[in-house]
């Protein structure tokens, strides 16, 4: 019988580019917390314009190095759980529930395969269900407005209103300014999830 090849196939592949730019987010955001003092506030008009220049190069590659990371983490679930149930289930069971969203894949996969409930209480489900959550968010994008006038005024009004809408572009749910550290907490906290889901699978189909 086929098994699920959880080594040599296209969600370890997705994988190894989510981890690529998951190191380079880390680097970055290293650099970023050293010249921020810890991640404080950075007014433009006090420094420099080279100073500038680093720290929006540096902001930029967190931002795009993040979305990537992020992007292809659940591209490599998905890919792993499709195989996951098309192997097990076969290919006209699995066909039937092709069109589940990636959450409910997993819960009624897992369920069909080993006959129990995938536990939601463990940290794994919270950390893809946020991974897809900031997924949709950056695919499914809307438009926003904004205040013209207070966005060129050099104020913390105007600077949350600034990051409120990067937020909002960058998949984070609320515009506030402690939000902007949503979608790098996310990836901080669930980069493994990917490693940790197939392990997890490999562990559970494993036993008797």
């Amino acid at each position: 019988m086929y098994d699920v090849n959880y080594n040599a196939a296209l969600h370890s592949f997705y994988n190894g580019i989510a981890k690529e730019n998951y190191n380079e987010f880390s680097k970055l955001s290293r650099t970023y917390d050293e010249i921020t003092n810890g991640g404080k506030s950075w007014d433009l008009l006090s420094h420099t314009k080279e100073e500038n220049d680093v720290y929006l190069r540096i902001n930029h590659g967190m931002q795009k190095h993040c979305i990537i990371s992020i992007v292809f983490i659940v591209m490599a679930i998905e890919s792993l759980i499709n195989e996951f149930g098309f192997v097990y289930l076969g290919e006209e069971r699995f066909n039937d529930k092709e069109n589940f969203t990636i959450m409910d894949k997993i819960t009624e996969f897992y369920f069909e395969v080993t006959g129990a409930k995938f536990p939601k209480d463990k940290q794994l489900y919270q950390h893809i269900k946020d991974l897809v959550s900031v997924r949709n968010n950056l695919i499914h994008s809307k438009p926003i407005t904004f205040d013209s006038t207070m966005m060129m005024q050099n104020t913390k009004e105007a600077e949350e209103e600034f990051w409120g809408n990067i937020n909002s572009m960058l998949g984070n749910n609320k515009r506030k300014i402690s939000k902007q550290k949503y979608m790098y907490e996310v990836l901080k906290q669930s980069y493994r999830a990917y490693e940790d889901l197939r392990e997890f699978l490999k562990e559970q189909t494993s036993k008797g």
